[in-house]
């Protein structure tokens, strides 16, 4: 293929290319055996340190706090990392902040987000942790 100018930057298929469907001439190619360094397949990924070492009712509340951000995400139309990383829920289950100050310590959480989501996540940490006694 080459780029077409006179065709508004659309691709054209060169001669060598019309052989080639046309059975012409053949393709031959090397399969690469060996991985690329630093690329893992996403089913081998291993868990990652950050939820490791949660307690248990770490965990419970890190799944009610994802079905929460899976909900903010949803009604405001965008993927559910937009409102917060795994790490900053991660890190709101092992504080678990009671108020705004100790939501803005979580990570990821700046002015907008504080603004944002504060009231909804406190809300569920409250819950979660009244549901919990």
């Amino acid at each position: 293929m080459q780029l077409d100018v006179a065709g508004h930057g659309g691709l054209s298929i060169t001669k060598k290319g019309a052989a080639l469907t046309d059975g012409g001439i053949e393709f031959h190619y090397r399969r690469d055996g060996r991985p690329v360094k630093g690329k893992r397949p996403r089913d081998q990924k291993s868990q990652s340190p950050a939820d490791a070492d949660l307690e248990p009712s770490e965990e419970a509340l890190l799944l009610a706090l994802k079905e929460l951000r899976r909900r903010l995400a949803s009604a405001r139309g965008v993927p559910a990392y937009v409102v917060f990383p795994d790490k900053a829920l991660i890190d709101m289950a092992r504080k678990q902040p009671r108020d705004e100050a100790g939501f803005a310590t979580v990570h990821g959480v700046g002015a907008a987000k504080l603004r944002d989501f504060a009231q909804p996540f406190l809300a569920c940490i409250a819950d979660f942790r009244d549901d919990a006694r």
